[in-house]
């Protein structure tokens, strides 16, 4: 998914424990200050300004391509592939338009205050049931985050740890009961699971607390894989008690388990910074599904968390925004955890999330369900745009590559009823191109560059990937199609393939390539990549065979058009094939933690915080590298060619 402006906006995370006490709140049960005072982070004409060039000149560019259409007076059939490609790059910038429209809304209506750092101080403190729900993780995953939970900076007599197993791991009980004996206050919990209608996680969590008799004012949720900081409760609470009307306080999620170079997109870096970020300056703020406390109030309020969804973090969010509820996302580091350990858990789980979001997109009638009516304009317009993603960043962009395909296979892909068309329609496309580049600017300045340029190679084929699954869910009789949930770094080594660890991945290049295609097809990416090769070859060929004087202009109008992003993407369609034949070798969890002795707990190795980019990244610029050379050479030739006939006609 190809972003206009996606993770451009630098990250908002901040150390409190360099900061000084700067405001003292007026609250009347508990003590709450702030901590620092960050700057105003001011509406910028220059980015209203580039998102609007960049809106116009994407929409100046499709209608000029049938425009052109139009004013040709070539026949029906030669101008066949110019009304294909025309119709392709209309359904597959649909999505760009609808995220230019969304983020420009944004920028001229968020806050300019940035969301303060809060700390609840003292023991006079509400009441916290902590709950960590487990559906089969290994068991050392899931008494890291028990422990790590247990030392929460927070009176003990004022918060229960409750382990609420899906899984009904025996031994796992057993090792609570034996920490319980030093924590009274930690619970283990398994309910009796039916085969069917379950609910998923939100049954879970739903069964727990209506289990546990005096319920605290207050519900925190952490997976079996987040570990949580010590300070997380005293950060998140009090964005609730300054503001009655907060049902819910968030967190992102940061990983301590990413290889380097992230090949995946797993870190997700650029999503709260950017996504999360942005909507939460619109108060339109949503739950990342680990990491959040919710108000007990609240929860009765929505009736529970919605248990007919597989998604039930961004469906609870948007039942609290129907309900009035506003949700307040912090930005700090309170939770680290664990993505997939390998490609095919990965996708198993990006799957999940894509056809779970268009099962709810459904079923709350694309935000425009009753339960709904209580949200805020605004808060509408993201859910809206939320369910339309999944479907123009696949089923929209895979019709948008088909169209290009038969396009360059029949002959010229825009029309050109003069020369002097030709030289507009690519003007406006460079134009167009460098307004995007400004969002590569920002992510330098940024320090995200190396990110938006994975987020780039991954969505490519992602798109592609899942275009199969979002069209299957739609088909009528398998809306309901049971999405298979796999724990996260959790793949069995039974039947995994273990492509990461260097003792157990499959031996050899080709067989890595063939074990991994028979369970997710991923040289179907590489054959892409291969017929699109065999469709230049054989039209450059075919104009080199049978040399013309306007050999430039044939090869520019026809596979050479910039606007076909042959050069910018095709490439990337290689990603997880290089993937699967380089995979990084990641070390053990053990290896990527560091041991409390006095605490007596695990938690990530400070090393393991951040991303390493190193060269082996470097070929992910040269696509684009590539492309800007062409573009230049287009431009140059175009205007070389139309100063030319100005001499000759002089």
């Amino acid at each position: 998914m190809a972003d206009s402006d996606a993770g451009t906006r630098e990250l908002d995370v901040i150390s409190p424990e360099d900061l000084k006490v700067t405001k003292l709140y007026n609250h009347p049960l508990y003590n709450i200050v702030q901590l620092g005072d960050k700057p105003l982070n001011p509406r910028s004409p220059t980015a209203i300004f580039f998102a609007v060039m960049g809106l116009l000149g994407t929409v100046t560019y499709q209608i000029l391509l049938w425009f052109n259409i139009l004013a040709s007076n070539a026949s029906a059939e030669v101008l066949f592939p110019a009304k294909l490609f025309a119709l392709g790059q209309c359904v597959e910038n649909m999505g760009g338009i609808c995220d230019s429209l969304w983020r420009l809304l944004v920028n001229c209506i968020r806050s300019e205050v940035p969301r303060p750092s809060l700390r609840l101080i003292g023991d006079k403190v509400p009441t916290v049931d902590v709950f960590i729900v487990s559906c089969g993780e290994p068991r050392d995953i899931v008494l890291d985050t028990v422990k790590a939970a247990l030392q929460i900076d927070y009176p003990r007599d004022k918060f229960r740890v409750i382990l609420s197993d899906d899984g009904k791991d025996e031994r796992l009980q057993r090792a609570c009961e034996g920490i319980s004996i030093k924590y009274p206050n930690l619970f283990y919990w398994a309910r009796v699971k039916a085969d069917k209608n379950h609910g998923y996680k939100a049954g879970n969590l739903n069964t727990v607390i209506r289990r546990f008799d005096k319920p605290a004012e207050f519900k925190a949720v952490f997976d079996a894989d987040m570990i949580p900081e010590p300070d997380c409760l005293r950060v998140l609470i009090p964005h609730a008690l300054i503001d009655d009307g907060v049902g819910m306080v968030t967190c992102a999620q940061h990983h301590y388990n990413i290889p380097d170079n992230d090949p995946l997109y797993q870190a997700n870096v650029t999503g709260p910074g950017a996504d999360d970020g942005i909507r939460d300056s619109v108060n339109a703020a949503w739950c990342p599904g680990s990491g959040f406390i919710i108000r007990h109030l609240t929860w009765v309020d929505i009736g529970g968390f919605p248990e007919f969804s597989i998604t039930e973090d961004l469906i609870t969010s948007w039942m609290l925004h129907g309900k009035g509820w506003k949700i307040s996302l912090v930005h700090e580091v309170m939770q680290w955890g664990i993505q997939p350990d390998g490609l095919i858990p990965h996708l198993k789980q990006r799957r999940r999330w894509w056809t779970g979001h268009i099962v709810d997109s459904f079923k709350l009638k694309f935000a425009f369900d009753r339960r709904l009516q209580g949200a805020t304009r605004v808060q509408r317009i993201a859910m809206f745009h939320h369910c339309l993603r999944p479907h123009f960043y696949t089923v929209f962009k895979m019709v948008g590559l088909v169209c290009a395909l038969q396009a360059m296979r029949y002959g010229q892909v825009v029309a050109i009823p003069t020369f002097n068309a030709l030289k507009i329609i690519v003007t406006l496309y460079t134009v167009r191109f460098m307004v995007g580049k400004w969002s590569d600017i920002k992510s330098i300045r940024n320090g995200v560059f190396w990110n938006l340029r994975r987020r780039q190679a991954t969505n490519a084929w992602l798109a592609n990937h899942f275009t199969r699954d979002v069209v299957q869910i739609m088909i009528p009789g398998r809306f309901n199609l049971l999405l298979g949930f796999d724990v996260s770094g959790a793949e069995k080594t039974s039947t995994g393939i273990k492509e990461r660890d260097g003792k157990l991945r499959p031996r050899g290049m080709l067989r890595r390539l063939l074990t991994i295609h028979f369970r997710e097809g991923i040289l179907y990416h590489g054959g892409l990549f291969v017929l699109h090769a065999w469709i230049v070859k054989r039209v450059v060929g075919a104009q080199l065979q049978d040399p013309t004087p306007d050999f430039w202009f044939k090869i520019i109008t026809s596979v050479g058009f910039p606007g076909l992003g042959l050069i910018d993407n095709i490439p990337l369609y290689l990603a997880p094939v290089i993937y699967v034949m380089f995979p990084p070798t990641m070390p053990k969890r053990r290896k990527c933690m560091v041991y409390d002795q006095e605490k007596q707990l695990w938690r990530p190795a400070p090393e393991r915080k951040v991303i390493k980019w190193t060269a082996a990244s470097w070929w992910l610029a040269v696509p684009d590298v590539l492309s800007c050379t062409w573009l230049v050479f287009v431009l140059l030739w175009v205007f070389s060619e139309t100063f030319q006939r100005w001499v000759s006609l002089v």
